[in-house]
């Protein structure tokens, strides 16, 4: 993010490859000069122009769309740490004056050349005028070198904008001087920032780092255990509630931890943990049907003598079916209904109640 100095660091970065370009291009016509001056201020010798392209801000707008990008943080008693970036759009009036006939269309036509070749300026371009220049002898050295221009994010734009029909009879009027040819470009977008120190905070008055390696387990796979715990998996008839079943994956062992199936959570106090196997009893009340089987861990984020158990880690959930035990069933008959044709209702009774959304 830029300093309030990038308004002046962008002119003086344009003003710059402007001359650099232009001494490059060979012009043999004499001297010239590149400057960043209103256009009433530039100095005249005999009522003779010089040969001069001159780069004028004469507008500055807001950004529209990157005018809220950030809002302001504070601190927790309500102090303001930031203020969101003000974001600036610049709008140039280049123009030029030439000793001669056709002095200043060259010099207008070359400056044109240079912005339509390279219409940005990019952080490392930036740099490099930085680092170009010298202390002693640039006098845009300390706007350079001082903005922060350079860590800017958002590449800064040079677009040719076609102004309206009476904008430069308007404007060159406002600037006391004489109509010359001239062009406008827009230069986006400027972020700036003003740099606050951030207050220091509380005091550090205890130190209690905990690290804890927390891997994420997986349940591949769940079965039913005929006979108990020692009881060979059974994949494919579904365990009721009571049984034992078996649970295989990756990453079980832990040593603290529960079981959930749906909303029940079944303890492992009792359970039988060796590798990637778990062997648990489930309650003799645990809803029946089709649920998401999972394992939720917890860590110890207390001292020795003061343990906090605080879920870490939910295991990637398996499906299981748990099917209802019938304990009765009844039919009660219509008085009405048919002797061939039964009409009436039958009640089926469960062990254990059904899950919700089970029917």
């Amino acid at each position: 993010m830029a300093t309030p100095l990038a308004i002046a660091t962008v002119s003086a970065a344009l003003c710059k490859l402007l001359r650099s370009n232009l001494d490059r291009s060979g012009l043999n016509f004499g001297a010239f000069s590149v400057t960043a001056k209103p256009p009433d201020l530039i100095l005249t010798d005999n009522q003779r122009p010089p040969n001069n392209l001159n780069l004028y801000l004469w507008k500055v707008t807001e950004n529209p769309a990157l005018s809220a990008m950030e809002l302001p943080s504070r601190s927790m008693s309500g102090q303001r740490l930031t203020t969101q970036p003000l974001a600036l759009d610049l709008h140039y009036m280049l123009s030029a004056m030439g000793s001669e006939d056709f002095f200043a269309e060259i010099l207008l036509g070359h400056g044109i050349q240079v912005f339509h070749e390279q219409p940005g300026l990019s952080p490392d371009q930036i740099l490099q005028l930085v680092t170009s220049l010298k202390p002693n002898g640039d006098p845009e050295y300390p706007y350079l070198a001082k903005s922060d221009l350079s860590e800017q994010i958002e590449q800064i734009k040079i677009i040719r904008v076609a102004p309206k029909d009476d904008l430069p009879t308007k404007l060159w009027p406002a600037l006391n001087t004489a109509l010359r040819m001239c062009a406008f470009y827009q230069v986006s977008v400027l972020l700036t920032e003003v740099k606050r120190p951030v207050p220091a905070g509380p005091p550090v008055l205890e130190i209690n780092t905990i690290l804890d390696q927390i891997k994420r387990p997986r349940i591949d796979r769940a079965g039913r255990l005929p006979g108990g715990v020692d009881g060979h998996p059974d994949w494919v008839n579904p365990p009721s509630p009571g049984d034992w079943i078996v649970l295989q994956g990756v990453d079980l062992s832990t040593p603290q931890g529960v079981l959930r199936f749906g909303k029940k959570a079944i303890s492992l106090n009792q359970a039988r943990i060796a590798g990637n196997e778990i062997r648990v009893q489930l309650p003799s009340d645990t809803p029946v049907g089709v649920g998401a089987l999972y394992l939720e861990l917890f860590s110890d984020f207390g001292a020795d003598a003061h343990p906090r158990l605080r879920r870490s880690v939910v295991s990637i959930p398996a499906p299981l079916t748990l099917a209802p035990d019938v304990t009765a069933i009844s039919a009660l008959r219509d008085a009405a209904s048919a002797a061939t044709r039964f009409n009436g209702s039958i009640t089926v009774t469960l062990k254990s109640a059904l899950a919700l959304d089970q029917n």
